[in-house]
């Protein structure tokens, strides 16, 4: 966010893909995500 790239996804490993990133990614950030979940994560 600091470099001031215009993008409009965030694209990122399953090892990231917890809920409060999400929220963070979409609630602070203002951002789409695409995530992979594994099937132990908790949405």
């Amino acid at each position: 966010m600091k470099n001031q790239i215009q993008f409009r996804y965030v694209l990122n490993d399953s090892w990231f893909a917890s809920s409060e990133n999400m929220r963070f990614i979409k609630g602070e950030q203002n951002k789409d995500f695409i995530m992979p979940l594994k099937d132990n994560r908790k949405m």
